[in-house]
């Protein structure tokens, strides 16, 4: 081994990095150590007709230490596939290189230490004091390797290879021709870029770019909130559609102390449009109003997503205009290419997937809803029961995919970042098992909650009683209810404690009254009132709606010690009983004042005895107001 070989490797090992089980470096300096020794005892006597051999010039060695990595990167062993690689120059790329990739994975690593060799070459040179009018960039043959070497103001670069030039499909010769002219032009701009001109004139640009944008993202963000606040505004609309007609106009209503039974069948006091008579909301209409806020928000959210892409973009442009901070554009390019961008992307496959299943599943039901016959009901089932139930399969069934949707997308984020997912969805069978060994009171939650559903015991809308808590069942899914009580309180009950549930508005409701008149009163002239006015109510234009059949007089109820109890049932819709007995009662009141009979007063009597033995009583009531 000859002392240049030896310095060479030695130069190598140290400047490159090499690991230990790649350099064989004890030899080497071992063979260093004994030259020098032996040159140090025999200088007396070497004689001046022997000269010694002239030692290696910097760019011999560089020749030397690339061609080594060439030869390493091409290995003999040609057997694997052939792996790139691209080299930069301030972050962009110049060119491509390549090296065949043996069936031995660690013989890859030669390749990246010849891109790294040929950058940090390329650098150095950017960064010398050269004149860009005297720059040469020139491609000779090497007459030991046969290839095309490329140098720089005549020091060595790289040498093309046959593998770089069957990358382009071009002979050896041209190509380096072609790389020559690239790199002459890359140092060229590596020079120009950082003139104080040139920055200046980066800077201006970037600073367009973020009034450009600024400006962007304003107008877009107003765009957003105008959406923002009209998907609202269709939202309170839908809250505040009456489930049942509301007589707005106080006209037509009908006076409590006429007691004539025609008075609702009237002509003269029947509304003068549709819209007085106070027919519910059309079904298309309400329709049309849910599918205008499914796309309010859609497109709001993808405005939102359009703000995010603006001024990302924007920032990558920005710090790509400077040579000094494009590294971070280099980078950030880097991580979107790797798992950052795949797992991004699953992102936002996942969650354009949900947006559309939700919207998917809302059209279907829809359709469901429109097409009565595709679901099967007993007959006596309403119409608004029907709605009730879709609305409430609608939103489990949007939760359910949801949950799935998400779940895939989990695996697959996994799968992309290149982890084996074949035994991860192999074990989900046992992990199901240990977890419903471990929450076995979630099984029976999701169990009770399917029941629910499939019988069809309460709806979204409907209002209930369970052990004694009621209120409007605001939300229903597989594991949970939540009531919503007249308190304006919350109440979150698990399926599986459910044992006993009171519907008070599935199918209809009954109002059932009971009203107290002294004894003194004549009970059939008091019935007769009290139905007069049931029945009238029944006819009002108000109430008609409401109230689903003739009232029934059921009689005396029961004797009471203040009076007699007279009772009185109405059917009426769901969830429209506590509205009739109100105006019930009120009427009731108006007519029994205006026909003299009067509402007993309670009053106690109480005997006093004194010590002589007599006795005397005293009644008691209520004291009267001034006059």
């Amino acid at each position: 081994m000859t002392d240049s070989s030896v310095f060479s490797r030695l130069a190598k090992c140290v400047a490159l990095k090499v690991p230990k089980r790649r350099c064989s470096t004890a030899p080497a300096i071992l063979s260093v150590v004994l030259g020098l020794t032996a040159g140090l005892t025999t200088t007396s006597s070497i004689s001046w007709a022997q000269s010694p051999q002239p030692p290696l010039s910097p760019d011999a060695v560089l020749r030397q230490l690339g061609g080594d990595l060439l030869l390493q990167s091409t290995p003999a062993d040609t057997s694997g596939e052939v792996e790139t690689g691209e080299v930069r120059l301030d972050g962009r790329i110049l060119f491509a290189v390549a090296g065949s990739q043996p069936v031995d994975i660690e013989a890859a690593f030669p390749l990246q230490q010849r891109i790294k060799f040929i950058e940090d070459r390329l650098l150095q040179l950017a960064q010398s004091d050269f004149r860009p009018h005297s720059l040469r960039v020139e491609s000779q043959m090497d007459p030991d390797t046969n290839q095309p070497v490329i140098t720089v103001n005549g020091q060595y670069l790289l040498t093309i290879t046959s593998l770089d030039a069957q990358l382009q499909g071009l002979d050896p010769e041209i190509w380096a021709e072609q790389v020559s002219e690239i790199i002459r032009e890359a140092l060229l701009l590596f020079r120009q870029e950082r003139q104080p001109e040139f920055l200046w004139r980066r800077g201006g640009i970037s600073l367009s770019l973020l009034v450009g944008t600024w400006l962007l993202s304003a107008g877009l963000e107003r765009w957003r909130r105008q959406l923002i606040l009209r998907r609202d505004r269709v939202h309170t609309e839908l809250l505040q559609i009456p489930k049942f007609p509301v007589m707005a106009d106080a006209e037509h209503r009908s006076d409590p102390t006429d007691l004539s039974l025609d008075h609702g069948d009237n002509p003269d006091n029947a509304p003068d449009s549709e819209q007085d008579l106070g027919s519910p909301h059309d079904a298309q209409f309400v329709q049309r109003l849910h599918r205008l806020e499914l796309r309010l928000d859609l497109e709001q959210r993808l405005l939102w997503l359009v703000q995010v892409m603006a001024w990302g973009s924007a920032f990558g442009i920005g710090v790509g205009l400077f040579p000094q901070t494009r590294w971070i554009q280099v980078m950030g390019l880097r991580w979107l290419q790797g798992p950052i961008l795949r797992l991004g992307s699953t992102a936002l496959a996942t969650y354009v997937a949900v947006r559309i299943s939700a919207y998917s599943i809302e059209t279907i039901f829809r359709a469901v809803r429109q097409n009565q016959w595709l679901i099967i009901q007993p007959e006596t089932t309403t119409q608004d029961r029907i709605s009730k139930r879709i609305v409430t399969l609608s939103s489990v069934v949007k939760g359910v995919t949801a949950t799935l949707l998400s779940l895939i997308g989990v695996i697959a984020a996994i799968g992309l970042l290149g982890i084996n997912v074949v035994p991860l969805v192999t074990s989900l069978g046992v992990i199901g098992l240990g977890v419903s060994l471990a929450a076995q009171d979630l099984i029976k939650d999701l169990i009770n909650g399917l029941m629910i559903l499939l019988e069809d015991q309460y709806a979204e809308g409907d209002v209930i009683m369970i052990d004694g808590r009621g209120g409007l069942v605001e939300r229903i899914n597989l594991r949970i209810t939540q009531l919503r009580n007249t308190e304006g309180t919350l109440i979150t009950i698990p399926n599986s404690a459910i044992r006993v549930v009171e519907n008070l508005s599935n199918g209809w409701a009954r109002v059932d009254l009971s009203i107290l008149v002294s004894y003194s009163t004549d009970l059939d002239r008091a019935m007769q009132v009290i139905e007069t006015v049931a029945v009238r109510m029944s006819r009002d234009w108000e109430w008609k709606e409401r109230i689903l059949d003739n009232p029934q007089m059921l009689g005396v109820d029961k004797f009471d010690p203040d009076g007699v109890i007279l009772r009185i049932w109405i059917k009426v819709r769901p969830l429209a009983q506590w509205d009739v007995a109100r105006e019930f009662r009120r009427r009731v009141m108006i007519a029994l004042n205006q026909n003299g009979i009067q509402l007993p007063v309670p009053q106690r009597q109480i005997w006093i005895q004194t010590s002589g033995g007599s006795q005397g009583s005293s009644a008691l009531a209520p004291e009267s107001g001034p006059d």
